[in-house]
């Protein structure tokens, strides 16, 4: 598994990627949006160093995916052809001694969209693999499948915007010695979705991870590493998840005061079955002269799974 990680992801220092010089360097909030994880605790990617006592800072986002995605494996059958649109709204505060809280609320549009004949042309034009099967589906149809021992879970609603679970972490610096920090996170997920017609798993889910941030002169590299606790999901079914591993890499340079270039990569483990997702971002942040920040990013899956690409948007100050 590591060995995968590090081949893929070896070239993040000489590609580099995220934030500006005036500002508070983070790395690109994006989550694996695969159908698998809807619903899951996905902690966002963020730095491991910590901010000043007192100091709050808000974001908003948008993340848009097209998803493709046909599985069947032993007493599963998963089938999702869909778009779905996240805006999420989160808080985050220090409070001294290297610790900080935070908190994230998503909420949740899915739908047949409009984007699959632009992705068909896009793979066209630039030589990339169609997913299998994605060239004879029917153009921007809704479809959300997964069947476990002839037992039909329960789908999102399409065309709604419904309420995700929160999810509700505390940061802890560990270490700080010059341009190193190493700092742990935990992360919780309580029920509060509905699990009928929503993105609700019905369980209380936990993660811990740790983050570690390296600073050269203008180069600032970002890596983190965890397990998540999913326990189970329950949509007209309980069924008991495995653990799942992330991993991520990121980095940063600023191409002047105001903008820079960010890349980043991330490994994930599966809860259900044995698959791995491997995924690269891509973006370009701007800070304003006050501090804040607008960052594009542009995901692209490199494991023929799902999702196909997910455009990012965030704003933050």
């Amino acid at each position: 598994m590591f060995k995968k990680f590090f081949r893929v992801y070896h070239i993040l220092p000489f590609l580099l990627a995220v934030s500006c010089s005036n500002t508070s360097a983070e790395p690109i909030p994006t989550k694996n949006h695969s159908p698998i994880f809807m619903g899951l605790l996905f902690p966002t990617f963020e730095s491991a160093p910590v901010r000043p006592a007192g100091k709050t800072e808000f974001r908003v986002q948008m993340d848009y995916s097209n998803i493709f995605y046909f599985r069947a494996r032993k007493s599963f059958v998963a089938g999702f052809d869909l778009e779905e649109a996240e805006l999420s709204f989160s808080a985050k505060r220090s409070f001294g001694h290297g610790m900080e809280v935070g908190i994230e609320q998503p909420f949740y549009r899915l739908g047949g969209g409009f984007l699959d004949q632009y992705i068909l042309d896009y793979h066209s034009t630039f030589g990339f693999p169609d997913l299998p099967g994605q060239r004879a589906a029917p153009r921007n149809r809704y479809l959300a499948t997964f069947i476990h021992n002839g037992v039909v879970w329960n789908s999102p609603a399409s065309d709604r915007f419904t309420l995700g679970d929160p999810t509700i972490w505390v940061k802890k610096r560990l270490f700080r010695y010059g341009g190193s920090t190493l700092s742990a996170k935990v992360a919780v997920q309580p029920p509060l979705a509905s699990t009928t017609d929503g993105l609700g798993n019905g369980a209380w889910e936990v993660g811990a991870l740790l983050l570690y941030q390296q600073k050269f002169e203008r180069l600032e590299l970002n890596f983190d590493i965890g397990s998540i606790l999913p326990r189970y999901i329950d949509r007209g079914e309980r069924f008991d998840l495995s653990n799942f591993t992330i991993i991520r890499a990121g980095g940063e340079y600023p191409l002047n005061g105001r903008f820079a270039l960010l890349l980043q990569g991330s490994y994930v483990t599966s809860p259900f079955i044995e698959t791995i997702w491997d995924e690269v971002t891509f973006g370009l942040r701007y800070a304003t002269s006050t501090g804040k920040q607008i960052t594009f990013g542009f995901l692209e899956d490199l494991s023929q799974t799902a999702p196909d690409f997910t455009f990012h948007l965030s704003f933050s100050f």
